[in-house]
């Protein structure tokens, strides 16, 4: 419901922010998740008084009992960024007063405080809702991903007790089996090629079923990005030459429009980065986990995604798609 004028603010913010990184020495990656997950039960709202009639304490009671309420879905976002930091700007900083660890720690919480977080409020976050997570805070979020059947009451991880209690890829390498549900990840290796409404993903995390959407973006320099763009451009040449006779594939289109579109961004000075996406389902057992998918393929379809299996690299994938990993 924002309007037009918002919805491309948030974009701007979100080329702003990955520009600023691009500049940044020693910022390798900027990794955004957006997980749908078993959260708490509420407190049930039960009426006590005696002046209650019997029917209305029985269907509230049935209410509360529905597995929609019982086990809710709640929407988590985790935005990550990992940096060289033998690169990474103000390490050096005080270097005879501080360890190297806290140098790092300084820079690092520079980088956060003043690129990143205020970046995030203006690419649509609510004020008050970005917080630093800890070591702990990452910890209990890969228990709840690899065990949501107990994620009810279970009190946070401590430190001294493991995150994973197995995780075993299935033989045909398309799953990972977890402690008690099985995942599945897929890279987006096409994008929507054609104009989608904004929020068009929040049809994608809707479901009533656990999903991780993931967007890695790898900032690349000026100089980067134009000799990536000088090498696209030879490759393109090479096979003009080679199959000027025949007649372009709908792939090889695609491809020169794409590089046509990063030329006219980067005349326009806009940032570029190398990005993918992921995207993750979880199941309790792989029939589910087949009839998600039924879903998700639907859902997809719809904005003209394509999908890679990853088959053999599922656990890699998952370890990609999560803040601190597995």
């Amino acid at each position: 419901m924002s309007t037009d004028a918002s919805k491309s603010s948030r974009a701007a913010a979100l080329n702003d922010l990955t520009a600023r990184l691009a500049d940044t020495p020693g910022v390798v990656e900027l990794k955004e998740t957006a997980l749908l997950l078993p959260g708490a039960a509420p407190a049930p709202d039960l009426p006590d008084d005696g002046g209650s009639p019997e029917w209305m304490r029985r269907d509230m009671a049935e209410l509360w009992a529905l597995p929609e309420v019982m086990t809710p879905l709640a929407n988590v976002s985790y935005v990550s960024v990992t940096c060289d930091v033998d690169r990474l700007k103000g390490v050096d900083r005080a270097r005879g007063r501080l360890t190297e660890r806290e140098r790092v720690g300084v820079a690092l919480g520079d980088l956060v405080k003043m690129t990143v977080a205020p970046a995030l409020v203006e690419c649509g976050a609510r004020p008050g809702s970005v917080r630093w997570c800890g070591l702990d805070d990452l910890r209990t979020l890969i228990r709840s991903v690899s065990d949501p059947a107990g994620n009810a009451d279970r009190p946070p991880v401590t430190r001294d007790e493991p995150t994973l209690g197995w995780c075993e890829e299935s033989l045909d390498g398309e799953s990972v089996t977890l402690e008690s549900c099985v995942a599945r990840t897929w890279w987006v290796t096409q994008w929507p090629d054609r104009p989608v409404p904004a929020g068009w993903t929040r049809d994608i995390l809707q479901g009533g079923r656990m999903i991780a959407l993931t967007h890695i973006w790898r900032p690349m320099s000026m100089e980067k990005s134009e000799k990536d763009l000088r090498d696209r451009e030879s490759s393109i040449l090479q096979r003009d030459t080679l199959q000027n006779q025949r007649k372009l594939s709908r792939d090889e289109r695609r491809e020169r429009r794409e590089q046509r579109q990063r030329e006219a961004e980067q005349d326009a000075n806009w940032p570029d980065t190398d990005h993918q996406g992921f995207i993750t389902l979880f199941a309790p057992d792989r029939d589910m986990l087949a009839v998600f998918e039924r879903d998700l393929r639907v859902r997809v379809g719809k904005y003209h995604l394509r999908l890679s299996g990853l088959r053999g690299q599922q656990r890699q994938a998952l370890t990609a798609v999560l803040p601190l990993g597995l």
